[in-house]
């Protein structure tokens, strides 16, 4: 019985998580409310606090659930890795993937909200990120270890730097309408090669 309870609970917890993002899309983040995911989604509002105690709860448990789905691409590509370039272009791919399934809409308007209700937005991303972060990280110890890199290199540090480049890259992103997803790969693409070049022997 236990059994069959976790799993409809499950079921709801993406039923709910399907018909935010549906909605999020379709009609944005903020004009979207919580009763409308709860009629989506066919349950009680109720229930729906029983899940996700806010909106934002809700976008960031979407956003997380993706993360995990990316992880295994991830690991893939250090598995696989090529050249030092050509890999990490490929784990910023991986994650600009991921990121492109809500929209500039969306995270602008997550964006605004967070500013406007004074929420530690950078903590929460950072949180989300940590997977991301872990992985570049490895990866970067890899070719360290296989004098693909310079020895001396701050592993730890580069790590900083790179993703650094890409929230910077992202925050201009969303701020800006005349910034598409190419111009933004292109300008991500360009910085990142004047950070490997300093590193590959």
């Amino acid at each position: 019985m236990g059994k069959l309870m976790e799993k409809k609970k499950e079921q709801t917890r993406k039923k709910i998580l399907k018909s935010a993002i549906r909605l999020f899309e379709e009609s944005g983040y903020q004009k979207t409310t919580i009763e409308q995911i709860a009629a989506e989604a066919q349950v009680g509002v109720g229930t729906l606090y029983n899940y996700f105690s806010s909106k934002v709860e809700l976008l960031f448990s979407i956003i997380e659930t993706d993360t995990y789905k990316y992880v295994e691409d991830l690991n893939k590509a250090i598995a696989n890795s090529k050249g030092v370039k050509e890999s990490i272009y490929e784990f910023y791919e991986i994650y600009l993937n991921s990121f492109s399934n809500y929209g500039k809409k969306v995270w602008s308007e997550v964006f605004g909200e967070a500013f406007l209700r004074q929420l530690n937005l950078a903590k929460m991303i950072n949180t989300i990120d940590k997977h991301f972060i872990d992985k570049l990280k490895e990866l970067l110890f890899f070719f360290q270890k296989s004098s693909m890199i310079k020895e001396n290199i701050d592993v730890i540090n580069v790590t900083s730097v790179l993703y650094s480049l890409l929230g910077y890259n992202i925050i201009l992103y969303i701020s800006d309408n005349e910034i598409s997803q190419m111009m933004l790969r292109e300008s991500l693409k360009s910085q990142i090669d004047v950070v490997i070049n300093s590193l590959i022997i």
